[in-house]
């Protein structure tokens, strides 16, 4: 890889983050009801170069003792019962 083909990579991948990290800080403002996460999986398989299908986003549960999948949607029934308790 040249050194400029290697500084326009550089480049988008820190567009893509500053996309992202607006994206995160206006969440706050919006209502957290609901909140549509198709736009974070967008940015992420833009800066890693992966299909959207591709791209997961796991949040912990309330007590904070689980993961569980907040996208993709289909997955979210995945990991949801926190009831495995050992």
């Amino acid at each position: 890889m040249t050194d400029v083909a290697s500084e326009e990579d550089d480049r988008i991948v820190t567009d893509h983050l500053a996309d992202l990290r607006k994206w995160v800080h206006e969440l706050p403002r919006e209502n957290g009801d609901g909140v549509e996460l198709h736009r974070a999986v967008k940015l992420i398989s833009q800066m890693f170069n992966v299909s959207e299908h591709e791209v997961a986003i796991l949040g912990l549960t309330s007590d904070g003792r689980f993961l569980r999948f907040l996208a993709p949607g289909t997955l979210r029934p995945i990991g949801a019962d926190s009831s495995l308790e050992r």
